[in-house]
């Protein structure tokens, strides 16, 4: 199917039996929904829905997309909602409930582990053991690393917070898919992705509005970064420099030294060797030579999650550049219309 043409959408709701995860029955009286997906938040998927007739406290909600293209039919998933009645009103008869949905990740927020409770070694076994307590299912990473250090949850984590920490630990990401699994993938450099879609003003249900907010100061960018761990009577510093002069930044190019210093980071443990102090220092200073640049678009609605690439193409604006989308927003009405904020990433050096 070609969602840049002209196609017809309607939007299918069904309540979802928690323990099986499978469609339980329609819901057919939803007069309104609207979704958002944001990479900045940590259940990264919410809604609201408005429901003639009540459905009841608590229950999940699938929301589905039915786009019919010519002799073409197909059914996607959107989003899987963990909802909740927020208020409600009574019309005449006709009672309509105002409902907020967040995605299943909302089950490990809820709970919390014991206090001091750890987990070391595999990312994989750790992920299991945290998943295992929501009901959702999960696609595992697949191939298994080793955490960099123990993850130990204080009295205020969550299970949440423990699955964010062991995959910061072990250099992965997850993402919630439209049927409401949690789906756990390598952490990629954005410049290094490859787009899944093109998308572009001549498209008949392409680029409906853009805006392009420019994040372009060279001037606090470093080009010498300093990591200092200095405690229990130990010290060590790591050094990296930028010389080069391919490098719009480097000390080469600018003819002048900008020093980043951190004292006492957490990715730099006590006991750290000189050779582990410098690397630390070499990935800082890789992390802040970098220019972001933010889109914001309006698209007719088409499969995409947060983290995909997209070549954005717009003649008005004379701009051809590959973005990463981190967040979305649709309103699933007869206009169907995608919001997309995005970035693209410069990297200005990668020594």
């Amino acid at each position: 199917m070609d969602w840049t043409s002209s196609l017809r959408i309607d939007w299918r709701y069904t309540l979802v039996d928690p323990d099986t995860w499978v469609d339980a029955e329609e819901l057919p009286s939803v007069r309104s929904c609207s979704v958002k997906w944001d990479a900045e938040s940590d259940l990264l998927v919410s809604g609201s829905l408005e429901i003639d007739g009540g459905v009841g406290d608590e229950f999940y909600v699938r929301v589905w997309c039915d786009a019919i293209q010519g002799d073409l039919a197909e059914r996607h998933a959107v989003a899987t909602l963990l909802c909740q009645t927020a208020k409600g009103s009574t019309e005449g008869t006709v009672r309509t409930d105002s409902i907020e949905g967040y995605s299943p990740l909302l089950e490990l927020r809820d709970d919390k582990p014991p206090v001091g409770w750890s987990v070391s070694g595999s990312a994989d076994d750790a992920i299991a053991i945290i998943c295992s307590h929501m009901r959702a299912p999960f696609v595992p990473y697949g191939t298994d690393v080793t955490l960099a250090s123990d993850v130990v949850a204080s009295e205020d984590e969550s299970w949440l917070d423990m699955l964010w920490a062991v995959c910061d630990e072990a250099n992965i990401c997850f993402s919630v898919d439209g049927m409401g699994r949690v789906v756990f993938s390598p952490r990629a450099k954005p410049w290094s992705l490859r787009p899944v879609r093109t998308i572009s003003d001549t498209d008949e249900r392409g680029i409906l509005f853009a805006d392009r907010d420019y994040e372009t100061d060279l001037f606090d960018i470093p080009n010498h970064f300093e990591a200092i761990r200095s405690d229990a009577g130990e010290w060590v510093k790591g050094v990296a420099w930028n010389h080069d002069p391919a490098s719009k930044t480097s000390t080469t190019r600018r003819g002048r030294v900008i020093t980043h210093r951190e004292m006492n980071p957490d990715g730099l443990p006590s006991g750290s060797s000189q050779e582990v102090a410098d690397e630390y220092a070499r990935r800082r200073l890789r992390e802040e030579s970098v220019i972001t640049r933010t889109y914001s678009l309006g698209i007719g609605y088409m499969p995409l999650r947060l983290g995909d690439a997209i070549l954005f193409s717009d003649s008005k604006l004379g701009a051809e550049e590959t973005v990463t989308i981190n967040m979305m927003d649709l309103n699933c009405d007869v206009e169907a219309r995608l919001g997309l904020t995005a970035t693209s990433t410069e990297e200005l050096w990668s020594a």
